[in-house]
């Protein structure tokens, strides 16, 4: 039992990471879809200073969900995306490690 147990825990460890670098990864695809430089996924954008059009290059956020995070300013945290309820989970996940609130 002791050695299933360390067997499930080394895959689920090895899982997270491959998820992770997937989910960078879609998102710099979608970042170049829109015509988004990848130099910029080195420094992450601020939501309380980014421009609508600088907001609408980061991958499924479109005109609509630009305006609601510049309306919904200022975020003390990114995670204030989904507590004010500007972004779904799914469009969050893809550009939470893209943005910033300084």
């Amino acid at each position: 039992m002791a050695r299933l147990s360390m067997v499930f825990l080394v895959a689920l460890c090895s899982i997270s990471p491959l998820a992770a670098a997937n989910v960078n990864a879609q998102s710099a695809t979608d970042l170049m879809k829109k015509g988004g430089d990848l130099k910029k996924l080195a420094e992450p954008l601020d939501l309380n200073s980014a421009s609508l059009d600088e907001l609408k290059k980061l991958p499924g956020i479109g005109d609509t969900n630009a305006k609601k995070i510049v309306a919904g300013r200022p975020f003390a945290k990114t995670s204030d995306l989904l507590d004010k309820k500007i972004l779904s989970q799914s469009v969050y996940e893809k550009v939470k490690t893209l943005i910033t609130a300084k």
